[in-house]
C-alpha cells in the first residue's frame, strides 16, 4: 500500500457567490445572501507529525504566506482531512477517516459539523456530488454512492469496486456534466477513469487514460469545455 505520510495538501476547492448569482441555470444562494469567496484546503499532516491535520479557510486577496482565516481541528477522534466538495446551498463535504462531515458555510473558528456521514473503514479521499445531490465517496478501491437527501443517517445505496483491484488510493475526483473522472492511485500504471453519471452498481468505465509507468495519479480537474 502506497504511503499516504506525504499528503500534506489533500484537496481544495473555491466559492465565490454574488447576490443574485447563477450558474449552470441553478441558483446558488437566495437573493439576500452573499457568500465570500474562499479558498478551502484540507491539510492532512500537522507540523509536529502526520496527524490530526487541519481544515483551513483563505480569504481574498491571495497573498504569498498569507495566514488562513480559519483553521479547524479534525472532529473528535479522527484524522485527516482528506477529499472535499461544495454543494449550491453552501455546504462543504469534508472527508475523514471513515466518515465525511458536513460543514455550512462560511466557516468561523468555532464552526462544527452539520451533520456526519458514517462510511467505510479508510480515507474518504476522493469526493464529489452528482446531478441529483448525490454523494460519492472513494475509499481505497471502492466507490460508495449516499442518495439525497443527505443526513446523519445516510447509508450507501451503491458500492462499486474498480477495475484496478484492492489496494489505495482513490485521490480526487472531478465532474464534468454526466462524466465523473477518477484519479486512482492503485497499481502501476494508474490510472484516469470516467464513468458515466449517475452510478449503479453495474457501473463500468467509459474509458480509462494512463501514461504507463508508476504515475501516481493524486488530482484530476476539468475546464469549462470539458478537457
Amino acid at each position: 500500500m502506497r504511503s499516504i505520510h506525504w499528503m500534506l495538501v489533500a484537496a481544495l476547492a473555491a466559492v465565490a457567490v454574488t447576490t443574485g448569482c447563477k450558474g449552470s441555470g441553478t441558483a446558488l444562494n437566495p437573493p439576500t445572501a452573499t457568500i465570500p469567496t474562499r479558498l478551502y484546503v484540507a491539510n492532512f499532516s500537522n507540523a509536529n507529525g502526520v496527524f490530526p491535520g487541519s481544515l483551513l479557510d483563505f480569504g481574498l486577496p491571495f497573498s504569498s504566506n498569507v495566514a488562513p482565516l480559519v483553521t479547524l481541528a479534525p472532529p473528535a477522534g479522527n484524522e485527516g482531512p482528506f477529499g472535499l466538495v461544495l454543494d449550491s446551498s453552501h455546504r462543504l463535504f469534508v472527508g475523514y477517516s471513515g466518515e465525511v462531515a458536513v460543514y455550512k458555510l462560511p466557516l468561523t473558528p468555532s464552526s462544527t459539523p452539520q451533520f456526519q456521514i458514517t462510511t467505510a473503514a479508510g480515507e474518504s479521499q476522493g469526493l464529489a456530488l452528482d446531478a441529483s445531490g448525490d454523494l460519492i465517496v472513494g475509499i481505497n478501491d471502492t466507490l460508495y454512492v449516499f442518495p439525497a437527501p443527505l443526513s446523519s443517517t445516510s447509508t450507501a445505496s451503491v458500492t462499486l469496486a474498480l477495475p484496478s483491484g484492492p489496494g489505495c488510493c482513490l485521490q480526487e475526483f472531478a465532474v464534468h456534466g454526466s462524466t465523473l473522472a477518477i484519479a486512482d492511485a492503485v497499481t502501476s500504471p494508474d490510472h484516469i477513469y470516467l464513468y458515466s453519471l449517475p452510478l449503479t452498481g453495474a457501473s463500468v468505465p467509459t474509458a480509462s487514460i494512463t501514461t504507463g509507468g508508476s504515475q501516481a495519479y493524486a488530482g484530476v480537474a476539468f475546464d469549462a469545455s470539458g478537457k
